[in-house]
């Protein structure tokens, strides 16, 4: 595996100010995709956004998936939600996230059936796993490490989510 460096994963400062009102012309944040092949690969990786006033966070998964991998993503809960659940109900995983995050429809989506046992999965138009950090945490001397454990409870969620979508 090729070493990456932080070019191929510090995403860029300056906003897309041509539909927004607010044109102030830089991110508020330090963002970076830490993934196999860097911000441009399209194997799973590890988002962190470094904001002031209790905005950071590390996140991962899903976050604005094409039509096809959120069909395949669907259709593995249809046929077997459990690995998903399993992964997404690990002791680690809910200590640092809680529960899987993102836009939701709100109706069944198409070709599945409104009483499907795992309709509120199945619902999901992002599937993300965010973990909020607070300024004083990212502060503190031990935020690498802490950093570290959240990414290492997150990696079987995206593995899970890597395996569907190759």
């Amino acid at each position: 595996m090729q070493a990456l460096s932080s070019k191929d994963c510090v995403t860029r400062i300056y906003r897309d100010i041509r539909f927004t009102r607010d044109k102030s012309p830089y991110h508020a944040n330090f963002s970076a995709i830490i993934a196999p092949g860097g911000k441009k690969s399209p194997e799973q990786g590890y988002y962190v956004s470094i904001q002031p006033h209790d905005q950071t966070l590390i996140a991962g998964g899903l976050y604005m998936p094409g039509p096809e991998q959120l069909e395949r993503f669907r259709q593995a809960i249809d046929r077997h939600a459990a690995t998903f659940k399993a992964i997404t109900a690990d002791k680690a995983f809910v200590e640092q996230f809680g529960t899987v995050e993102g836009e939701r429809l709100k109706t069944a989506p198409k070709g599945y059936d409104k009483a499907h046992p795992e309709i509120e999965l199945l619902r999901l138009k992002q599937v993300t796993a965010i973990h909020h950090v607070s300024d004083q945490a990212v502060l503190a001397g031990d935020f690498p490490e802490k950093a570290i454990a959240v990414c290492r409870a997150m990696k079987p969620f995206l593995n899970y989510l890597d395996e569907l979508l190759q």
